[in-house]
């Protein structure tokens, strides 16, 4: 498979929205105040040159500040959007034919969501190198898995992709390697997994899992 990644702007947005709130007001007070409080210290203590070059410097410090606040800002709010169509896209994704509709992004992101729903922290992979990298790391009551995400419409998940990730598995610190995809797995990866600490989830599967949480909540909504 090829080489994917992510442009360095979608890595932000990522980010939960109020972390970038939060990094806006840090930002802005440090660069507004803080910084150029600093440097008007170091000059009275320096020569005539060095007050003249931190004054300039304070200067645009100070002029680029609210630009680099509002990027946060903006940031954030593209975060919220990306939250709610996750939130969205979950909801009304159940069959496999739905599981076959996304992008591998999207896919990446429902199973994150997935796992939110039962009570996971899950902290997304901020870099992505071959197709076999983890996509997510999951965590619940003090256990560790890692989550391979396999967007594959026809190609099977095969041994050698498995015989990969157990070496990663075994070179973290994670009791389980959850490997996840809208497809199927052959024979031999499925023989492979066996007495390891694996777990397989092939489309029909996941499907049911996410059929039986979205019946769960219709009948705790009703009265």
């Amino acid at each position: 498979m090829p080489k994917r990644s992510k442009p360095l702007f979608l890595e932000f947005v990522n980010l939960p929205w109020w972390c970038s709130v939060i990094a806006s007001a840090v930002c802005y007070v440090s660069l507004n105040y803080l910084v150029p409080g600093y440097l008007a210290d170091m000059a009275n203590k320096g020569t005539s040159i060095t007050h003249a070059l931190s004054g300039g410097l304070s200067t645009g410090i100070v002029t680029i500040a609210p630009f680099i606040s509002l990027l946060f800002l903006f940031t954030a709010l593209l975060s919220f959007i990306r939250t709610l169509k996750i939130k969205t896209t979950y909801s009304k994704t159940s069959t496999t034919e739905d599981l076959s509709k996304l992008s591998w992004l999207q896919f990446e992101a429902l199973v994150g969501e997935h796992y939110r729903k039962q009570g996971y922290q899950v902290k997304q992979r901020l870099e992505h190198g071959a197709d076999g990298g983890i996509d997510l790391h999951v965590s619940k009551e003090g256990e560790s898995h890692l989550i391979q995400c396999k967007h594959w419409r026809s190609q099977k998940v095969g041994i050698q992709v498995l015989r990969e990730l157990y070496g990663v598995l075994m070179d973290s610190n994670a009791v389980k390697m959850i490997v996840i995809t809208t497809g199927d797995f052959t024979l031999e990866a499925q023989q492979f997994a066996l007495n390891k600490p694996f777990e397989l989830i092939n489309g029909m599967q996941l499907s049911h899992q996410l059929h039986k949480i979205h019946k769960q909540k219709g009948s705790g909504a009703q009265p």
